[in-house]
C-alpha cells in the first residue's frame, strides 16, 4: 500500500472517530501506528509523514474506540524530542482543526507546511503561527516528543516497584496541565487503582488520581439541543462553570455527530422561536464575550447591540448553573478558560454546516413582498456577522498570552491562526450562497467595520487581514462599484497610506468620462 493511499484510509478513520455516530464502535485492533512509523522510517524521517502521524497518536489517545496499548508498546520506536509543551487546546488545533488543504481529494502530506491564515499588508500568506515563529511541521515533531516522554515516564512509574501510595504522587507530579491530566485519565486502569489497600483510600493522593479517571458521559440529542437553549435564556456562561463546559462539550459534540434531520425534527419539538442558526450564532456570541471578558475587555457596542434584544428575565436556573459556581481552583478556571476556544469551535463548525440550509431558506422566500420576511432575513445576517466577527475579535485577544508567554508552545499562536482561518471559512461560504445579495452582504460588513473601528482602533488589522482574504478568494467583487467604494473609504479612514489601497485604487487623471452621465446638466441650462 502506498502512503497515499493508508494516508487515504486513516482519514476516513479519523473523519469516522470525530463525526460519526458515537454508539458506533471502532474495532480496538486497528493498528495505524505500525505503518505510520514504517512509512517515516522508509522515507528517510521525511517530515512530511509527521502530521499524519501525529492525528494518528492523538486518536488513540483520545477515543475509547482504539486499543491505546499500541501505541504504548510502540514507544520505543519513537524518535522525536519535545524542545517546548504544547497546551491542550493549541495541541486540539494542531490535531482536529482542519488545515487549508484543496478541499477533501488532497492527503494531509499535502498539506504539511503552508496554511491559508490570514494576509499582511502585502497580501502574502502568512505561515508563521506563533511568536516562536515555528511552522505546523515543527509543532507536529515536537507533539509527539512530547507524547513520547510523557507516556515513557508513565510507564516508568508504574512498572516500578514503588509502593502505591508512592506512585499515586509520582503521577500527581506527572499532570501539572489539562493536557497531561486528560492522557493520564486515559491511560489510568481500574486494576491499578483496585490494588490499593482500603484503608489508603481515604489518601488524598489516591483519591486525586482516581478522581482522574473520567467516565464517559452520554447526552441524548434532545437534551442537548434543550441544554443550548437553556443557556441562551440565561443569556452568560457565567465563571467558566466546569459543569457548563463540560455538558456543552457533550451537547455539541451530540449535535456534530447527527444528522441534520434528526437535529431539525428534534428542534422543532422543543417549538423554540428562534431557527437553530440564529441559536448558534448567539451561543457563539455568548462564548466570545466570556473570552474577552477573561481579559477584563469588552466587546463593541454595536456588536453587544445586535444580541441585546435577545436577553430574557431571570429565568429559573439548569442545574448546571447551581454547581460549581465559584471555581476556586486557578488550574480549573485555566483549563476550562482553555476549553472554550476548543468548544468555540465546534460551535463554528456547527455553524458552517446549517448556515447552508438557512440561506436556501431564505432564497425560497426571496420573492415574497411579505416585509417580515425582508426584515427576518437581514435580521440572520446582521446575527450571523455579529457572532462570526466576536470571535474574530475575541481571538485577537490571544496575542496578549502570545505577548506574555516565555516558554511552552508558543502561546495560543496556532489557536489563533486555525480559528481565525475557519471563520474566514465560514464568510466565503455565506458570500458564495448569496451570489444575488453579495453586494448587499458585503455593504453590511463594511458598514459593520466602519462602526466598530470608530469607537476602537484596535480592530484595524482585524477588518484589513479579513477583506484580504474575503477579495483574494473571490477577486471578482471589486467589480462592484459599491463594494468597492465601500473598501475604498474604510482605507481612506483608518489607513490611507495601506498599500492594499493601490490594489483598487484607480487612476482617474486620464479618464473617459460618459456624457449621459452628466446629460441633467445641460438640460437644466437649456430649460
Amino acid at each position: 500500500m502506498h502512503f497515499n493511499e493508508f494516508a487515504c484510509t486513516f482519514d476516513k478513520v479519523f473523519e469516522f472517530l470525530n463525526y460519526k455516530n458515537i454508539n458506533v464502535q471502532c474495532d480496538s485492533s486497528l493498528d495505524f501506528i505500525t505503518p505510520g512509523l514504517y512509512y517515516y522510517s522508509k522515507s528517510g524521517s521525511n517530515k512530511s509523514v509527521l502530521p499524519i502521524l501525529s492525528k494518528i497518536c492523538w486518536c488513540y489517545i483520545h477515543h475509547h474506540q482504539l486499543d491505546i496499548n499500541i501505541l504504548l508498546n510502540k514507544l520505543p520506536e519513537f524518535n522525536f524530542e519535545c524542545h517546548s509543551k504544547l497546551q491542550y487546546s493549541e495541541a486540539w488545533y494542531l490535531n482536529v482543526a482542519p488545515i487549508n488543504c484543496n478541499e477533501k481529494e488532497d492527503m494531509p502530506i499535502n498539506c504539511n507546511e503552508k496554511e491559508e491564515l490570514a494576509f499582511n499588508s502585502k497580501g502574502k500568506d502568512t505561515v508563521t503561527f506563533n511568536s516562536q515563529g515555528k511552522d505546523t511541521i515543527t509543532l507536529y515533531s515536537n507533539f509527539l516528543g512530547q507524547i513520547q516522554s510523557f507516556f515513557t515516564t508513565y510507564q516508568k512509574i508504574i512498572s516500578s516497584d514503588c509502593d502505591i501510595l508512592a506512585k499515586c504522587v509520582d503521577l500527581i507530579k506527572l499532570t501539572p496541565d489539562e493536557i497531561d491530566k486528560t492522557w493520564l485519565s486515559r491511560v489510568l486502569c481500574a486494576d491499578f487503582l483496585n490494588t490499593c489497600a482500603n484503608n489508603r483510600e481515604s489518601h488524598p493522593a489516591y483519591s486525586y488520581i482516581k478522581a482522574l479517571i473520567k467516565v464517559n458521559r452520554t447526552i441524548s440529542l434532545a437534551d442537548s439541543l434543550k441544554f443550548i437553549l437553556q443557556v441562551l435564556d440565561q443569556g452568560s456562561i457565567e465563571h467558566v462553570s466546569t459543569a457548563i463546559i463540560t455538558k456543552l462539550e457533550l451537547a455539541t459534540t451530540k449535535i456534530l455527530k447527527s444528522s441534520k434531520t434528526n437535529v431539525y425534527s428534534t428542534f422543532n419539538n422543543l417549538h423554540s422561536r428562534i431557527s437553530i442558526l440564529t441559536a448558534l450564532s448567539y451561543l457563539n456570541y455568548l462564548l466570545s464575550d466570556t473570552i474577552i471578558e477573561h481579559y477584563m475587555d469588552k466587546m463593541p457596542t454595536s456588536i453587544f447591540t445586535n444580541f441585546k434584544s435577545f436577553k430574557l428575565p431571570p429565568l429559573a436556573k439548569p442545574q448546571e448553573y447551581t454547581t460549581n459556581t465559584n471555581n476556586t481552583d486557578a488550574y480549573a478556571y485555566v483549563a476550562n478558560y482553555e476549553k472554550l476556544f476548543i468548544l468555540q469551535y465546534r460551535v463554528l463548525q456547527l455553524i458552517e454546516q446549517y448556515v447552508e440550509n438557512e440561506v436556501k431558506y431564505m432564497e425560497m422566500k426571496n420573492n415574497s413582498s411579505i416585509k417580515i420576511y425582508k426584515k427576518s432575513r437581514a435580521v440572520l445576517y446582521e446575527t450571523l456577522f455579529a457572532s462570526l466577527i466576536s470571535s474574530l475579535i475575541s481571538a485577537e485577544q490571544l496575542d496578549n498570552d502570545n505577548n506574555d508567554n516565555n516558554g511552552g508552545g508558543g502561546g495560543f499562536g496556532l489557536v489563533k491562526s486555525r480559528h481565525a482561518y475557519f471563520i474566514y471559512t465560514i464568510f466565503a461560504k455565506v458570500f458564495s450562497l448569496q451570489r444575488e445579495e453579495r453586494a448587499n452582504l458585503w455593504v453590511f460588513l463594511i458598514n459593520s467595520a466602519n462602526d466598530i473601528c470608530y469607537g476602537d482602533l484596535r480592530y484595524i488589522p482585524l477588518f484589513i487581514n479579513l477583506f484580504h482574504n474575503q477579495i483574494n478568494k473571490d477577486p471578482r467583487i471589486m467589480d462592484d462599484n459599491l463594494v468597492r467604494s465601500g473598501l475604498q473609504f474604510f482605507i481612506d479612514t483608518f489607513k490611507p497610506n495601506h498599500e492594499w489601497s493601490k490594489m483598487f485604487t484607480e487612476d482617474i487623471s486620464n479618464q473617459t468620462l460618459n456624457a449621459t452621465s452628466f446629460r441633467h446638466i445641460y438640460d437644466s441650462y437649456t430649460s
